[in-house]
């Protein structure tokens, strides 16, 4: 039993807050950003909670998205991961007929904390959340 309700847990509570940016804003970024840099511009919606997650994402579209890192000092020194992060998020508007600045996306660069590894650690302990309550993967 106790087994079962750390199943149960691992789903449905967060151990670090969802952290989504609208398309619309990434789109003007012209590239990933970290996390930090999300965080200094103010770009970040922050759900604190599992309820507050999933009431979310059923009043709003939500896409997941974790991608490989192409480099070893950054992860999209090319711009690749971008520019089809972009693609995917202009291709989920136009087909659901959703602004672009009313899609949120949960990217794991600027989702995730990248320099204090503790909150990192916590942020990846919440990966089944944060796809789980994400209405597109």
């Amino acid at each position: 039993l106790a087994r079962v309700m750390d199943t149960i847990d691992s789903i449905t509570k967060l151990k670090f807050y969802m952290c989504l940016c609208s398309c619309k804003t990434i789109e003007g970024h012209g590239r990933l950003i970290s996390h930090e840099e999300a965080c200094e511009a103010g770009d970040l919606l922050l759900l604190h909670t599992y309820a507050e997650a999933d009431a979310f994402s059923c009043k709003h579209a939500t896409l997941f998205v974790s991608h490989q890192w192409l480099g070893f000092s950054e992860p999209d020194p090319h711009g690749q991961h971008y520019e089809a992060i972009c693609q995917a998020g202009a291709k989920i508007c136009r087909d659901l007929n959703v602004l672009p600045e009313c899609l949120y996306l949960w990217v794991d660069y600027f989702s995730i904390p990248q320099r204090n590894t503790t909150l990192k650690e916590l942020s990846i302990g919440s990966l089944a959340v944060y796809a789980s309550v994400a209405r597109y993967f």
